[in-house]
């Protein structure tokens, strides 16, 4: 493996398991919604009309398959804590691509680690990263378009995709 990917690895792993580890209690009203509606949609009580929010179109639908996921791995989840899981991971990922761009941009891995744990410890970044709301999946896309674009040799239909995911989960919320 090449070694100056390992620190953005280092830094993602060990995110994950913090992230995991501080998961939120704490709820914003919009996880708490969209995870009812989940278990509604999986319970058949409502159509899948449920699924696609007018400000966030793929979050619920994406919940809504890892909740079923887990259902058909035999687990007992409940849809809040398996978007909770999604989202500490979605975190500790865009922290990673960040500390990629960081390096990138200051040619300095002890710059770009600094910046990235800052980043990471942030108030507003670990409530994103450890709650059921829908934000940091639009972060972590926002990101991955940027570091494709803005690299040495730019990856234009990475960069339209994760850009069209980011419109798609984030219409005008």
């Amino acid at each position: 493996m090449n070694p100056i990917r390992w620190p953005g690895l280092a830094i993602v792993a060990a995110l994950t398991v913090i992230y995991l580890a501080t998961l939120t209690s704490d709820y914003y009203w919009d996880g708490i919604t969209f995870a009812l509606q989940i278990e509604i949609m999986a319970k058949h009580k409502r159509g899948p009309s449920l699924l696609f929010h007018q400000n966030h179109l793929l979050y619920n639908a994406l919940g809504y398959l890892l909740y079923q996921s887990a259902r058909a791995l035999g687990l007992s989840a409940r849809a809040i804590n398996l978007l909770q899981i999604a989202n500490a991971f979605a975190g500790a990922l865009a922290v990673g691509v960040f500390y990629r761009m960081a390096e990138r941009a200051t040619r300095n891995r002890y710059a770009a680690v600094v910046c990235s744990a800052a980043l990471a410890v942030s108030a507003a970044w670990w409530k994103i990263s450890t709650d059921a709301d829908a934000y940091i999946l639009s972060i972590l896309l926002i990101l991955v378009c940027a570091n494709n674009l803005f690299g040495a040799n730019p990856r234009w239909p990475v960069a339209r995709a994760a850009l069209a995911g980011t419109m798609l989960r984030q219409i005008a919320g």
